[in-house]
């Protein structure tokens, strides 16, 4: 009797224990978005035999960018061929009260990806170029 209470015991644990899913634990990084419906297809481009996909889409307003009700935001979605989530995004226009606050823009030369970002404020204009190499995991500055 006590060997089938323990056997009985054991399994409904063991069943109980082993029969919930496992959560799946997905790592991005930060400043990263799933590429919707909405975003639409702009070109491909590859870098060391390794393709990139470029969506262009409308993300929601920026509290970052003191983004008020009627302030638009376009953003490029670069991402590895065919995967559902972006690697980098670049800001390609930004207003803020009707007036233009960021353009940015991407060209690749000899394996590398060159990102310019020109920001206007009300001190002045700045430029900020950053250059994206393939590394282990992905692109790397």
């Amino acid at each position: 009797m006590k060997k089938i209470f323990t056997l009985i015991l054991f399994t409904t644990f063991f069943t109980n224990a082993f029969s919930q899913k496992k959560p799946k634990l997905e790592l991005r990084t930060v400043g990263t978005s799933d590429i919707s419906k909405t975003d639409k297809w702009k070109e491909n481009f590859t870098i060391k035999k390794k393709k990139f996909n470029v969506y262009l889409g409308y993300q929601y307003l920026s509290q970052n960018l003191r983004q008020a009700k009627g302030d638009t935001l376009e953003v490029y979605k670069i991402t590895f061929d065919k995967l559902k989530s972006s690697e980098i995004e670049i800001t390609k226009y930004a207003t803020r009260n009707g007036r233009i606050i960021i353009e940015g823009s991407y060209k690749v030369e000899n394996d590398t990806l060159i990102v310019c970002t020109n920001t206007y404020d009300y001190i002045g204009a700045y430029r900020m170029t950053d250059k994206y190499v393939i590394g282990k995991y992905g692109l790397k500055k």
